[in-house]
């Protein structure tokens, strides 16, 4: 007779921190395009967003005082 020995376990190594030890390199650069990305929208918001509105509403300024003058609402939607 043969001998059949059940080792279905030969190649596995339980361990508790494997995935992380196998694959280290990948998270690692998961976890750094998140923080890119993060600090994208971050800077896109304080460096692009932000001076664009103070603009537009620098802008918007004479024409609202322009459209509170009653006999001038014409000039201000016209403009100058």
């Amino acid at each position: 007779m043969s001998k059949n020995t059940n080792n279905t376990n030969q190649g596995f190594k339980p361990s508790k921190g494997s995935f992380f030890q196998d694959n280290q390199k990948s998270v690692v650069f998961i976890l750094g395009g998140i923080v890119v990305l993060i600090l994208l929208y971050f800077g896109y918001q304080k460096l692009y967003l932000d001076p664009r509105a103070e603009e537009a509403s620098n802008r918007m300024y004479k024409a609202e005082q322009l459209a509170t003058i009653d006999s001038l609402q014409s000039k201000a939607i016209m403009g100058d």
